[in-house]
């Protein structure tokens, strides 16, 4: 399976090790792991301060690089971006772009996910054989609590039966603690 790496701007600039152990990671599931040079920011930063038609040319470099049919997904090391990509893309083209614009901001964002979903959802990994025995605070991915997608899914994963989590989540200014350990 062919998999295009979205490093994202932030990754590039403040975390490239995290882009290089997402690439390390892909390849280990069997990937095949490209990186297409021409890729640049989503656009996120930009639309959500309003400035929401001057990206059109930012979605036009995310498609260039990522339109290639020969990729099978576009993996990002970060939920927020892929959320971009997959949410704000398709209705900015929609709203201030072509129709061409429009069909390849939603070509792309049918096969973009964030590393997580990827694992999970893609490459159907739920057990690592790992167990660690301390709390942890899991911290899901934004666009893991969008209505569009199957909400808290990830704490719901089979993954999580042998660690003890809290899940702390601001969602329309409600607050959630999830607490569970497994039985000993």
């Amino acid at each position: 399976m062919k998999v295009a790496l979205f490093a994202t701007c932030i990754g590039d600039m403040m975390f490239p090790d995290a882009v290089s152990a997402t690439a390390r990671v892909l390849t280990r599931l069997g990937c095949d792991v490209v990186f297409p040079p021409q890729q640049t920011c989503c656009g996120q930063m930009h639309v959500n301060t309003g400035y929401q038609k001057e990206i059109l040319p930012q979605l036009d470099t995310y498609a260039d690089a990522f339109a290639d049919s020969s990729i099978d997904y576009v993996v990002a090391p970060s939920g927020s971006c892929a959320g971009a990509v997959r949410h704000q893309h398709p209705m900015i083209a929609g709203r201030y772009g072509t129709r061409a614009q429009t069909h390849a901001a939603q070509a792309c964002a049918n096969k973009t996910l964030d590393l997580s979903e990827f694992i999970t959802d893609v490459a159907g990994v739920t057990d690592v054989g790992a167990y660690f025995p301390h709390s942890v605070t899991y911290h899901s991915p934004l666009d893991v609590f969008t209505p569009e997608l199957n909400t808290d899914r990830n704490m719901q994963e089979d993954m999580y039966k042998d660690v003890c989590y809290s899940v702390v989540c601001n969602r329309k200014n409600k607050i959630r603690q999830l607490c569970t350990c497994p039985s000993q």
